[in-house]
């Protein structure tokens, strides 16, 4: 369909700090860029789950919205 795709990974203790500069670099070479999250979700979640999982997609979509770049958060069901 002629769009442009690419991936870039990077590795680090926590992910809001890893993924919000990897995607700006990103958006950088790639104007049009939009980025896709996922927030895994829990058929029943325990406060737990909710505390180390859901606040990180928002977090980078909060920091990347902020700067402008187009971001997208897709639920992703978990199987248990």
């Amino acid at each position: 369909m002629g769009f442009a795709s690419d991936y870039r990974m990077d590795i680090g203790t926590d992910v809001v700090e890893v993924a919000v500069p990897l995607c700006k670099s990103i958006a950088k070479e790639f104007p049009n860029s939009t980025f896709f999250t996922g927030q895994i979700v829990f058929r029943h979640e325990n406060p737990f789950q909710k505390i180390l999982h859901n606040e990180t997609a928002f977090a980078i979509q909060r920091r990347l919205q902020y700067s402008g770049i187009t971001t997208v958060i897709m639920p992703i069901r978990a199987e248990k």
